[in-house]
């Protein structure tokens, strides 16, 4: 075990030009997540451990946090590898998040409580009855040509 590895950091092994290195870059920033960034393609040593880690292949994004190696995670799993390792590095669970982002995607993605207005229509109140008003169309309502 490295002295990077008996502390901590997190390490993303990543190549340019990845998408899913990218989408975690922004993730883990967002987390206010600091971590070691090594392009596998510019360092042979980084990617022969990647290789190691995944088996032969060079997939990427692969990260290593202390002991504990994870091929293409989630930023959710990355920092619960790093709390589980080093508790109190980070925010706690119920810490706002940083950046207007993450705030934005946490708004977007609570659900709200839906009115039923399927009877009555987007822009119609619901009938006091409980009962769907009549509908226009109906026989009779409107003359056909």
């Amino acid at each position: 075990m490295t002295t990077t590895e008996a502390r901590g950091v997190v390490r993303v092994y990543w190549r340019p030009g990845c998408p899913y290195c990218a989408m975690l870059r922004l993730g883990l920033r967002s987390a206010r997540v600091p971590a070691e960034w090594v392009n596998i393609w510019d360092d042979e040593g980084a990617a022969a451990r990647v290789r190691a880690i995944t088996g032969g292949d060079e997939t990427v994004p692969t990260v290593v946090v202390g002991a504990r190696a994870m091929v293409n995670p989630s930023v959710r799993q990355v920092v619960a590898a790093l709390r589980a390792g080093q508790p109190g590095r980070l925010p706690g669970p119920g810490a706002r998040p940083g950046s207007w982002l993450t705030r934005a995607a946490g708004f977007l993605t609570r659900r709200r409580p839906r009115q039923d207005h399927a009877a009555n229509g987007p822009d119609e109140p619901p009938h006091p009855d409980g009962e769907a008003p009549p509908d226009p169309r109906s026989a009779g309502a409107m003359p056909r040509r």
